[in-house]
């Protein structure tokens, strides 16, 4: 005798016999709906890991600026017939592969990133930008050349400060082609002027309390006291330089 069966009809309604009616969608007020589950938030990706024994695959980086700019003095020219337009002295770097090329009043500053000049130093500098600029316009200029790291010390580390900040534009500083003497502000000191000098990360500050043109100290005087060929720069332009030499990009 066969086992009794329900009717195939009455099966479903035997399945849900033991769940609670719920509203059809119909049914529901506006604005309930079911509570969706938080999504989870997804770790950041780790790093990639360098292959073993070689590089990373995005190597560290130092921003977008130079690790040194130069800035290069070139000794009395525009003055006397020596002529070195600025213009002509950018383009000039340009040629020989230095990069970011920029100039600070007539008077022969540039500063300028290494490039591709193949450069690496301060000697090189000069020597290169000597021979090209006797080449290109027949002048035969001496050039002092600083890092950036140097020109920050110069300015930073001033001991005429009070001059600096009450007249700049009567304030030299008389870079040599090799560090002044120690003794070089004593012997100005000695001849009894108004100037006020001293003698601090190699060069040579002088204050010209009556004006730069008054003074009696003229460049033969300052480079026999500094014990070396110098050229002068005023506080203002000093620091233009030292501004354009940290900005200086790669």
């Amino acid at each position: 005798m066969e086992p009794h069966r329900p009717p195939r009809d009455l099966a479903p309604a035997r399945r849900d016999a033991g769940r609670r009616p719920g509203p059809r969608a119909a049914d529901r007020p506006r604005g309930c709906h079911a509570r969706r589950r938080p999504r989870r938030r997804r770790a950041p990706p780790r790093p990639r890991r360098p292959p073993r024994g070689g590089r990373a695959l995005v190597p560290p980086t130092t921003g977008d600026r130079v690790v040194t700019a130069y800035v290069a003095l070139l000794f009395a020219v525009n003055v006397g017939g020596r002529k070195v337009p600025s213009t002509a002295l950018r383009e000039l770097a340009g040629e020989l592969g230095f990069a970011h090329a920029r100039t600070v009043v007539n008077s022969g500053n540039l500063v300028v990133a290494p490039g591709t000049s193949g450069v690496s130093g301060p000697d090189d500098v000069a020597r290169l930008l000597h021979d090209a600029v006797a080449e290109r316009f027949g002048v035969d200029a001496a050039v002092a050349v600083l890092t950036t790291e140097r020109l920050r010390k110069i300015v930073r580390g001033n001991p005429l400060p009070d001059d600096a900040q009450e007249r700049p534009a009567a304030l030299l500083v008389l870079v040599g082609e090799s560090p002044v003497d120690p003794d070089g502000a004593a012997t100005i000191d000695d001849r009894g002027g108004t100037e006020r000098a001293a003698v601090a990360n190699g060069v040579l500050y002088v204050a010209y309390p009556d004006g730069v043109g008054r003074s009696k100290l003229t460049t033969a005087v300052l480079a026999k006291a500094a014990g070396t060929p110098v050229t002068g720069r005023n506080w203002n332009t000093m620091t233009r330089l030292l501004t354009l030499a940290e900005d200086t990009p790669a």
